[in-house]
């Protein structure tokens, strides 16, 4: 799915990446510096850009609380069972929307389908992740009885074949940065130990 030109780019920023991981600093400055700040890999800038103020649009919030994360924005994965790995066909753009305001909107919505006894199979992971601070939209009610969750997938569906675009596009949402952090600071921490046992 890289171009070379891309994969290129990828390898030097593992590379960056692992050189940090092996020195002093902290593993937030890691997560800071290399998978939230760094700029897409796989989209130009423009088509970055119109991705977020869509998603923003429709759902009401800043196009800065869209983050691309994940290999889309890398190039690569970080992710135990994927370690370096580029992005390939089978790779989806994930997204994380870091929003208070529609975290707070989208619990409301699901706690009163919880209170209403509708069926719910994935109910006890939903709330794992609520608990860690951010909701994990495929593990919402089927989206048949749940209003939500058939907007949120015909929205997503939509937004994946537009040709601007041309690729699956996942999103959970994130109540505020630092659990987006908290959770990408896990992947970076495996990778130290790897590397560490790797000397």
């Amino acid at each position: 799915m890289l171009t070379q030109e891309q994969k290129e780019q990828a390898e030097t920023r593992i590379n960056a990446l692992k050189t940090d991981i092996m020195s002093a600093k902290t593993v937030n400055e890691i997560v800071q510096k290399h998978l939230i700040q760094p700029y897409p890999i796989i989209f130009p800038e423009e088509t970055h850009n119109s991705l977020c103020r869509e998603i923003a649009t429709n759902f009401g919030i800043n196009p800065h609380d869209c983050v691309l994360v994940g290999s889309s924005k890398l190039g690569y994965s970080v992710k135990p069972a994927r370690q370096w790995g580029f992005f390939n066909d089978e790779s989806d753009v994930d997204i994380a929307l870091v929003s208070d305001k529609l975290f707070d909107q989208v619990w409301k919505e699901a706690l009163r389908y919880s209170e209403s006894g509708g069926y719910w199979p994935s109910k006890n992971i939903f709330t794992k992740y609520l608990f860690q601070g951010w909701i994990r939209p495929d593990k919402f009610p089927p989206d048949s009885d749940y209003g939500f969750a058939k907007q949120w997938w015909e929205f997503y569906n939509n937004l994946s074949a537009k040709p601007e675009y041309g690729l699956p596009i996942k999103a959970g949402i994130y109540r505020d940065i630092n659990f987006l952090e908290i959770y990408q600071s896990r992947c970076i921490q495996y990778c130290r130990t790897v590397e560490e046992t790797n000397r």
